[in-house]
């Protein structure tokens, strides 16, 4: 940004990359964000909306909302790019994180003084594999998980070349008592904290890997999420970290479905569970990509004849106008109740009431 002229504008600039008007001129939305924010360092992962980029009389409020149709995604045993991988090795020796600058005002162990998601996301990783670890911290050095470390205000990002190289001799000399038998390292950090380290590292035999090199942070940790096979019980994140795994893995072998494309000469199973994903609803702390927002199933008594399809087509209501009625599928309710609390439209009085019009007629009078 130096070069730009743009100097001390670091808030400014991810203020604005993070800003809705940025994201509507770019045709982009934003889908995560990684790294210390604001910093020079921070990632940010968008999702392309449209080709080109908006003119200036879309800049503005929009004046109408169209209606984004859930997408149903049916299991598909196709690798995406962000599931590709792996990118590091399970059976690393040591692994290493960085820093960041959100941190508690307090004193605490190291690994929950920092608590940018980044950093959860790292830290969850790493404990699920086992890895033997170490944080990088600007100004404490070579930092273990347990240590005790007190608030600060230093990233290695503001360090001039000198004191950079100097940092990184002070945490090898603090790593040479850790090193033997070590043959492959693991390093979730950035580039200005292992310059000097993974270098001296590789001259002595040691395979270096740095899984988001060349990838934003937000997709390298999506992948490595992958590797995560039985997360520990207590974890909630690691189990839904697992639910998309699995999900990736099971093979339907069917691709990506939009609802409102779906008909009944398809060719569906009688009997199912189905899962809902809707654009722009993006996963947060458990990966990158859509997330789930309706998962259902059908035929919940004895001697029941509803078939999945019956019930995927009371959700999607009639292909061609979007009708549909709520009373009979859960989803559109729910779905109408949450439109008219945003302010995008007035239900009518009956919306809800009774298990049909009559009903509802008779209760409202």
């Amino acid at each position: 940004m130096h070069s730009m002229g743009l100097v001390n504008r670091t808030p400014a600039v991810c203020s604005v990359l993070e800003g809705t008007k940025f994201q509507r001129m770019a045709g982009l939305e934003l889908a995560d964000r990684d790294g210390p924010a604001p910093s020079t360092t921070t990632t940010y992962l968008y999702r392309q909306l449209r080709p080109i980029a908006a003119t200036p009389s879309e800049i503005g409020e929009p004046t109408g909302q169209r209606t984004r149709q859930p997408v149903l995604r049916t299991i598909s045993a196709r690798r995406t790019d962000v599931s590709a991988g792996p990118i590091a090795p399970p059976e690393a020796d040591l692994c290493f994180v960085s820093c960041v600058a959100k941190k508690l005002a307090r004193p605490a162990a190291a690994k929950d003084l920092y608590t940018s998601p980044w950093f959860v996301k790292a830290r969850r990783l790493v404990e699920a594999q086992g890895w033997p670890w170490f944080i990088l911290s600007a100004k404490y050095g070579l930092v273990a998980p347990e240590e005790e470390v007190a608030h600060y205000e230093k990233t290695l990002n503001d360090m001039g070349v000198a004191e950079r190289r100097d940092w990184a001799r002070k945490v090898l000399e603090a790593l040479e008592p850790h090193l033997a038998g070590v043959q492959s390292v693991v390093f979730l950090a950035g580039q200005n904290y292992r310059e000097f380290l993974a270098p001296e590292l590789r001259s002595r035999g040691i395979d270096v890997h740095v899984p988001m090199q060349g990838l934003g942070t937000a997709v390298a940790l999506a992948r490595q999420s992958r590797l995560v096979s039985k997360p520990p019980r207590s974890d909630r994140i690691a189990h839904t970290v697992h639910f998309y795994d699995l999900l990736q893995q099971l093979a339907a072998g069917l691709g990506f479905r939009r609802l409102v494309d779906c008909n009944g000469r398809m060719d569906w199973p009688q009997r199912g569970v189905y899962f809902f994903f809707e654009p722009g609803e993006s996963r947060a702390l458990s990966g990158v990509g859509d997330s789930v927002v309706r998962i259902g199933t059908h035929a919940l008594t004895d001697g029941s004849r509803s078939t999945l399809w019956q019930r995927l087509s009371q959700h999607r209501g009639s292909a061609k106008s979007g009708g549909g009625n709520h009373r009979g599928s859960i989803f559109r309710l729910l779905l109408g109740l949450a439109l008219a609390r945003r302010g995008d439209c007035v239900p009518p009085r009956s919306w809800g009431v009774g298990a049909d019009p009559g009903a509802a007629a008779r209760k409202l009078g």
